[in-house]
């Protein structure tokens, strides 16, 4: 009996590592899997202003959009409750208040079955109680309630923070998640570097140590995060001390995290004439709201 021994060229075509991105500057026609090494000429990114926000929420910090209509909150010091505005003329339709703490809220999101809010606010990075609110969307989105009726604490803590005594330079705050693969994922407010840490924990109730997944120089200080139906992340914040405003586009990222794969920045002016941006939302593909 003879065995031949055939070679398949096909088979043996190593994959080739580089930049997959036709609109990037260092564009690798040969490559063909994305290593992250894209690179983008300096983009201003403009958005176009719909109108002021109605007066009841005067410090908003999150967003999101659902139903047609946008869902905010105040800050720190405003009352625990959920507000929804129409995005074009900012009418209030609806108010909802939560019975839960409201210490430093940041951040609001949903994953099509939850709520969930970002009570993680640590200017001075001495907080022992970081936690995130979860409740039903029905609870917001009914008509016969206007308070909550079940909400739920998922609380968590940081792996790499021991001190805990009141800094102006720590890295510990946070004001940006997204919730994805029923996993909580945060991205800090470094108030000593420009870098951004991410941190992902199970989205279920519970008390956590967060593992910290990652980190990338954004140049800033990152204010709040939104993912779209395709997958694109995007991170919002600004540059002190001049406070000038950026964007980062992440997508393409596979399963190897989210700072993986292609990441584009965008300036996008500075906040004496923008405001201050504190939230970001998706109502689609690529298109949504800032505030």
């Amino acid at each position: 009996m003879r065995f031949i021994l055939i070679f398949l060229p096909f088979l043996l075509h190593a994959q080739v590592p580089g930049c997959t991105d036709p609109q990037a500057m260092n564009y690798d026609i040969q490559a063909t899997v994305n290593d992250g090494s894209c690179l983008y000429a300096n983009t201003n990114l403009t958005a176009n202003l719909i109108g002021d926000l109605p007066p009841e929420l005067p410090e908003a910090s999150g967003v999101l959009f659902l139903n047609g209509k946008l869902w905010s909150h105040n800050d720190s010091g405003s009352d625990a409750k959920i507000i929804a505005f129409d995005p074009q003329t900012g009418s209030i339709e609806k108010e909802i208040y939560v019975g839960a703490s409201q210490v430093d809220w940041e951040a609001l999101t949903y994953d099509n079955s939850y709520f969930y809010i970002g009570e993680f606010g640590n200017n001075t990075g001495s907080r022992t109680d970081l936690m995130i609110i979860r409740f039903a969307e029905t609870e917001l989105t009914s008509n016969f309630y206007d308070t909550i009726q079940q909400a739920d604490t998922i609380s968590f803590s940081y792996p790499d923070q021991i001190d805990f005594s009141p800094s102006s330079t720590h890295d510990f705050d946070c004001e940006a998640f997204v919730i994805y693969q029923d996993s909580c994922h945060l991205f800090s407010k470094n108030r000593s570097s420009s870098f951004v840490k991410h941190y992902a924990f199970p989205a279920m109730p519970g008390t956590y140590v967060a593992d910290l997944v990652d980190s990338i120089s954004v140049g800033g200080q990152v204010t709040s995060a939104a993912m779209d139906s395709n997958g694109t992340l995007m991170l919002i914040g600004y540059t002190p001390p001049l406070y000038n405003s950026f964007a980062m586009l992440l997508w393409d990222y596979g399963t190897q995290g989210y700072f993986s794969g292609n990441k584009r920045m965008f300036e996008m002016g500075n906040v004496l004439v923008m405001g201050q941006q504190e939230g970001v939302c998706f109502d689609g593909p690529g298109h949504g709201y800032i505030v």
